[in-house]
């Protein structure tokens, strides 16, 4: 995905502890995809301002 846009490069976060459904339904808590997202748009917004 990275390959065919304008980003120059893709950071790839893994959690083995989590299955293909957790993204969608796992207590944000313990949500490290919406974790790791919320990060990188914190990070975008910044850039932009």
């Amino acid at each position: 995905m990275a390959a065919n846009s304008r980003v120059p490069y893709g950071i790839y976060e893994s959690d083995s502890s989590m299955n293909h459904l957790d993204p969608l339904f796992a207590a944000t808590a313990h949500n490290t995809a919406t974790h790791t997202l919320t990060e990188f748009l914190h990070k975008v917004l910044a850039a932009t301002r």
